[in-house]
């Protein structure tokens, strides 16, 4: 067994200046990143009840493969390699109208393939939770900016991506041009004109929220020259390989909780964090029942729970603690076929059972794909998954790629904002107690600042709390000399921070893809 991969601080930050990025590794050396990779897929040792973790990652690609292609092709054409032994590249994001920074990950995956002659697969990751969908606005004067939620379709009780139907059909259809009387009239065509009509149709076709905005989405890639497939994860989630990987992390459970738990108090130790809840919360014990790291729920109750076992001589019990209950007929030295086959069943029955965020990116990197392409939130998260499976499955992690990109809605330009007003407040302070050095000469101020040198340097008595009334008397004595200053310090002040704060809202990163001018944003994202 390999020793455990030591934690070691990433300093990974989003550029802030327009048209910036971060790619990390440099995508010249994906080449060498994919043949490391394939040679530790290669070596790689150990088995997941009675199957072997490369053999399951052969198995796993091929199935995803069929199941991307046959999904994609149900909504728009794509082509792939037609080497049996193609590279398989990945990326994931959940199904929402991100910020050019997510987006761009897209871009570079289906740029890669093509050098590579790989295949370029998205996960939809439709486990995860939405209740009230919006996307944030910009609105109003340049001066005064401010932003508004505009809602994508009625808000509804959380629930996963891949149960949640679109709830308000008018309010939907209606996204696109109600986003349109926001926007400012100085971006020309934005995304959203030619994203909507797409998202209508697919929203017609699937009648699922995340679904229609995805494939709408991944239609809008392919007319700008994308070559990618996606599927959702929940697809993914039914595979023979996925129910393997499952059902060995649940027969384990007790040792994946030491390795998990371990791992991530060494994290927080690494990057200095108290929370109990960051990056996430340690798997939990709760009256026998121990806590694992998937989520799982039913048709009947959509919210999804955390799924909590415990182990029997012939059987493994799995609940939510809340609603759903259920017993596998499972020994230890059973036939992993027969979980499977369980497992299967407990689908058919609406029952179902998901990764949570730090397993998601565990399966897809050991038995999905070649290289992941992560973003700055993944990529420090999977610093901890990396020691997770060192630590239990004792295997080096196969690396990955971090990279995102900052397209402004508003490209405003860098400013001295910040060393301004800490100079301002720096000088105000000094107003209040040291007045005397701004002030003009005249009789009674230069009366009262000989006064306070006088407590400072050769106080009368040796009393430190009289000396320090005195003083602070002598100084308010003397504010209505430096007043003027003082208040076009401050007129100066509240108006830099108006000017920043408008300059915050306008130049985000953070608003979504579908709101910037078309054409700036495609030849900014092809281009890098």
């Amino acid at each position: 067994m390999s020793e455990p991969a030591a934690i070691q601080y990433r300093p990974l930050r989003a550029p802030r200046e327009h048209g910036a990025t971060l790619i990390e590794p440099p995508l010249e050396q994906l080449p060498h990143l994919l043949r490391r990779n394939r040679m530790l897929l290669a070596a790689r040792h150990g088995e997941m009840l009675g199957l072997g973790l490369a053999a399951a990652a052969r198995q796993a690609r091929r199935e995803l493969i069929e199941q991307a292609l046959a999904y994609t092709r149900a909504y728009r054409d794509v082509t792939v390699p037609t080497s049996g032994d193609a590279p398989l590249l990945l990326t994931g994001h959940q199904p929402e109208l991100y910020h050019p920074g997510v987006w761009f990950k897209n871009f570079a995956l289906s740029a890669s393939a093509r050098r590579l002659d790989a295949h370029a697969i998205h996960l939809l990751i439709d486990n995860d939770a939405v209740s009230a969908p919006a996307i944030r606005v910009p609105v109003g004067s340049p001066e005064r900016p401010r932003v508004e939620r505009v809602a994508l379709d009625a808000a509804s009780p959380e629930v996963p991506y891949e149960e949640r139907s679109i709830l308000s059909s008018d309010l939907f259809s209606s996204f696109g041009s109600r986003i349109r009387a926001r926007l400012s009239d100085s971006i020309a065509r934005p995304v959203v004109d030619s994203l909507w009509p797409l998202a209508r149709s697919a929203a017609s076709r699937t009648g699922r929220l995340g679904l229609a905005v995805s494939q709408a989405r991944h239609r809008l890639e392919g007319e700008w020259g994308l070559m990618t497939c996606e599927l959702p994860l929940s697809v993914v989630c039914q595979g023979a390989v996925f129910r393997h990987f499952a059902a060995h992390l649940l027969a384990e459970l007790p040792r994946f909780r030491e390795a998990y738990n371990e791992s991530l108090r060494e994290y927080r130790r690494v990057h200095r964090l108290r929370s109990r809840t960051h990056p996430v919360p340690e798997l939990a014990v709760r009256d026998g029942w121990l806590e694992s790291p998937f989520w799982i729920w039913s048709s009947e109750h959509p919210q999804r729970r955390r799924l909590h076992i415990q182990r029997h001589p012939q059987r493994l019990a799995v609940s939510d603690l809340a609603h759903v209950f259920h017993e596998f007929h499972w020994k230890s030295d059973g036939n992993a076929a027969d979980l499977v086959a369980q497992m299967d069943e407990l689908e058919r029955r609406g029952v179902r059972l998901r990764p949570r965020a730090l397993i998601t990116t565990m399966f897809a990197r050991l038995f999905l794909g070649d290289v992941f392409f992560h973003g700055i939130g993944g990529a420090k998260y999977d610093q901890l998954t990396d020691v997770i499976i060192a630590r239990f499955f004792g295997i080096e992690p196969p690396a990955f790629v971090v990279l995102t990109a900052t397209a402004q809605l508003f490209p405003v330009p860098t400013n001295r904002a910040q060393s301004e007003l800490l100079r301002i407040r720096q000088t105000l302070r000094d107003l209040r107690f040291n007045p005397q050095r701004h002030l003009p000469r005249n009789e009674q101020a230069e009366s009262l600042i000989a006064e306070k040198l006088r407590w400072l340097h050769d106080p009368p008595v040796n009393d430190r709390r009289l000396r320090h009334r005195m003083i602070e008397r002598i100084n308010a004595d003397l504010q209505p000399h430096v007043s003027v200053e003082a208040q076009r310090l401050t007129a100066e002040q509240e108006r830099i921070e108006l000017a920043r704060n408008s300059q915050h809202i306008a130049g985000s990163r953070e608003y979504s893809f579908c709101l910037h001018p078309t054409d700036a944003l495609r030849s900014f994202l092809l281009d890098i």
